[in-house]
């Protein structure tokens, strides 16, 4: 038990060592790179919700609102994040999530490591290199926060997996479901199709060798139906999350290419062995590797450890000798060809790639490369087996010892200067423009930011954080997917990417301010803006002619700025608007967020009722006279995948009160 103490305190040793880099940089500043922006962005108001005691089901800040909850990007129902975010603030408690991340990565990977029979001395070895690998440091630089997150799931639910069909106790499989269940609720639905995939291999496998050994195909049929359950309660557990996205799939646009990021079995190898990350950013080394230019896309591909730790796989051979030994190997391996051949599914020769085109849905799954987390993990426990079989003495004891300590510095050393040397989201102008924009107008409105100068191919800008912070409504975020009846959706597509048509009949809505590159506001005059504001580099523009957020109009009106009655809400939170409007016979009061089932109106203490559409956005028949209309999203699908989820809970809180009943049943 203290060799065991000893071991998870030097993994939190080692976590805190290599997320330096994020802590040490300053409290008001992005500490990772690229996505982090908008992925944390969403807790801003997540936080200021649950704050005011409301669970934020909408996202009104993105583009003219969308379902947050049924988001399939969403983290907020991790409580590694949650819990430090509600209690250090959103910048502050990510850090600390990442720390609690990375030492979870650690602790999972050591539980698979036991699970195989490893010895102290490599389950820590293992465990520390799956920390610093550079299949995680890569999620760093990209600022993969719902990555970093999951990392640690992905060992940890092979672990009870495994626990679970060599032992069929109830709290295995209950942590098991948890486990496998985590990545959807953490808005990582790739590592949730990878869990299941890995974990299909390995109870199919499992159960062969169990069959083989027994002479009859019942271990078989029973390992493949107990992993079953677990799947099945693991989707109970999401329940409400999936339930609401079941309803938004229908209605949503996502820019994917499901083979874009696949490779082939070398370039795997050399991700794994060849290149620490900054030789990726030269096109002649990334180009013999069919990269192209590396400097885009390293990070998606890196997977760095070099060769020195794998050096174990020479003598699994040896290892398997051992009957026990042997069964770890063989599911192992076969877990690592699977991780490969999902990698390459662009290619006729690995059944993923047949699975793909059967299922159009898998499409919207880009980058089959994230599956390296897979093979990082398999490989190493793999690589420990291997070297826990070289039984060395003398010198060659030293020349081992040598080869695991050096192993271990040189997957350190590469992947934490890979952190080190990127650089959070810089502060730019636009960073400076946001805060005097909400300083200069409190109102509520749309702002649109251009990173570039118009005409050029555009991306989304990093600035997501600071506008949510400012209560903000962002018209052009890009989060990687849309309503396609948002009339937001034509404005939000990046430039040169091609989108689906646009919302017919939808209201033309435009930005009140506009941010992008000083001096390039001019372009934009004939539209009626201009410039009010230069601020770091940064031009705010600013017209008139924009509709307002919430209005009253007159049926059969053209619905133009200049003929409507402008209205100020009273409240708006995510997920709730409330008006006061003086309305005459024939009237409609509108409120500018996207329209989608679930949202309701009520005019003052009348009973509630559908909003009903208007131009793609809520609206309702106004009663003649002052009245206050409460439009509130409360979806139907929200309430019952809750009731689903706990559903779930009560059944596994059971199992494990079942306990050696249940068992008895699986033997």
């Amino acid at each position: 038990m203290r060799s065991q103490v000893i071991n998870l305190i030097a993994l939190a040793i080692l976590a805190a060592i290599y997320a330096l880099p994020v802590l040490m940089r300053p409290g008001d500043q992005l500490p990772l790179g690229g996505d982090f922006d908008a992925e944390i962005a969403l807790y801003a108001f997540t936080r200021q919700s649950l704050l005011n005691l409301q669970w934020p089901l909408w996202n009104p800040y993105y583009t003219t609102g969308q379902p947050y909850l049924a988001d399939p990007t969403a983290s907020y129902l991790n409580p590694l994040a949650l819990a430090p975010i509600m209690v250090f603030g959103v910048i502050a408690g990510a850090k600390v999530a990442i720390v609690v991340a990375l030492f979870l990565a650690g602790v999972g990977q050591w539980l698979l490591g036991l699970v195989a029979g490893l010895s102290r001395g490599l389950r820590l070895w293992s465990a520390a290199l799956f920390l610093v690998s550079g299949s995680l440091a890569a999620r760093f630089s990209a600022g993969h926060f719902a990555y970093i997150l999951t990392y640690a799931f992905v060992p940890l639910s092979l672990a009870f997996i495994l626990l679970s069909l060599r032992d069929r106790r109830p709290y295995w499989i209950a942590l098991a479901a948890v486990c496998v269940a985590m990545p959807v609720m953490s808005g990582n639905p790739y590592y949730f199709l990878y869990i299941v995939i890995a974990g299909g291999v390995t109870s199919l496998t499992h159960g062969i060798i169990e069959a083989v050994k027994a002479k009859n195909w019942r271990p078989v049929l029973r390992d493949v139906g107990l992993y079953a359950c677990i799947v099945i309660f693991a989707v109970g557990l999401t329940a409400v999350r999936w339930i609401p996205t079941l309803e938004l799939l229908p209605r949503m646009f996502r820019v994917a290419d499901a083979y874009s990021g696949s490779q082939q079995v070398h370039g795997v190898v050399a991700d794994l062995l060849l290149f620490p990350r900054r030789l990726y950013a030269v096109p002649s080394i990334a180009g013999l590797f069919g990269y192209g230019d590396g400097a885009m896309l390293w990070w998606e591909y890196y997977a760095f450890l070099g060769p020195l730790p794998l050096l174990g796989l020479v003598f699994l051979g040896r290892a398997c000798q051992r009957a026990e030994a042997k069964k770890q190997v063989i599911v192992l391996g076969l877990l690592a060809i699977a991780s490969v051949l999902l990698i390459a599914n662009a290619y006729p020769y690995s059944p993923f790639h047949w699975m793909w085109t059967a299922i159009p849905a898998l499409g919207s799954f880009r980058f089959p490369v994230r599956a390296l987390v897979l093979l990082t993990s398999s490989l190493l426990v793999l690589s420990a087996i291997g070297f826990a079989a070289w039984q060395a003495q003398g010198r060659a004891n030293s020349l081992k010892i040598a080869i695991l300590g050096a192993g271990l510095a040189v997957a350190v050393g590469a992947n934490m200067y890979g952190i080190y040397a990127d650089q959070p989201v810089p502060e730019t102008g636009a960073r400076q423009a946001v805060a005097w924009v909400r300083q200069h107008d409190p109102g509520v409105y749309y702002v649109q930011i251009l990173a570039r100068a118009p005409g050029e191919v555009r991306w989304r800008t990093f600035v997501q954080y600071d506008m949510l912070a400012a209560r903000l409504k962002i018209l052009d975020s890009y989060w990687g997917w849309y309503l396609r009846d948002s009339p937001a959706l034509e404005r939000a597509m990046p430039q040169g990417t091609s989108s689906p048509p646009g919302a017919p009949g939808a209201l033309n809505v435009r930005a009140k301010y506009m941010i992008m590159p000083e001096g390039q506001g001019a372009a934009f005059s004939p539209d009626g803006y201009r410039t009010v504001k230069t601020i770091g580099g940064a031009d705010v523009l600013e017209t008139a002619n924009v509709l307002p957020y919430s209005f009253v109009v007159p049926e059969n009106t053209s619905t133009q700025p200049e003929s409507v009655r402008p209205l100020s809400p009273e409240t708006f939170d995510p997920g709730k608007v409330i008006v006061q409007a003086n309305a005459n016979q024939g009237e409609r009061v509108v409120v500018l967020e996207t329209y989608y089932p679930g949202w309701t109106v009520r005019i003052d203490d009348r009973p509630v009722q559908p909003v009903t559409e208007y131009g793609k956005v809520l609206s309702v028949k106004a009663i003649p006279g002052t009245h206050r209309y409460t439009f509130e999203y409360s979806p139907a699908s929200v309430r019952s995948g809750f009731i689903v989820s706990l559903i779930t809970v009560g059944l596994l809180i059971a199992l494990m009160i079942a306990g050696r009943k249940f068992k008895r049943m699986l033997v």
